[in-house]
């Protein structure tokens, strides 16, 4: 149930596979952030407090299998599950 006051926001994330690293465009999300990475097991690989003072943020991936991931982006009023498809060599 969506207010009036409440706002959705949407983060996109690139690119499309992820390689060494993933990007979150942040240029519409103000506050605090937190984002979490879970692998196909639902286990968490990587967790990482962010702020929007940069317009982005990056998360290094190289080190991960390739797979499907659930990221989690959550601030202060909002929460986003994106999945993420990573191809690492």
């Amino acid at each position: 149930h969506h207010g009036a006051g409440q706002t959705t926001y949407t983060v996109e994330v690139y690119p499309h596979p992820v390689k060494d690293k993933l990007y979150i465009d942040l240029s519409k999300v103000h506050g605090q952030l937190q984002f979490v990475l879970y692998d196909h097991l639902g286990r968490l690989v990587i967790k990482k407090e962010g702020h929007d003072h940069g317009e982005r943020i990056a998360l290094d991936t190289y080190h991960l299998p390739s797979g499907a991931y659930i990221l989690h982006i959550s601030g202060q009023h909002f929460s986003q599950t994106k999945r993420v498809n990573i191809l690492t060599d």
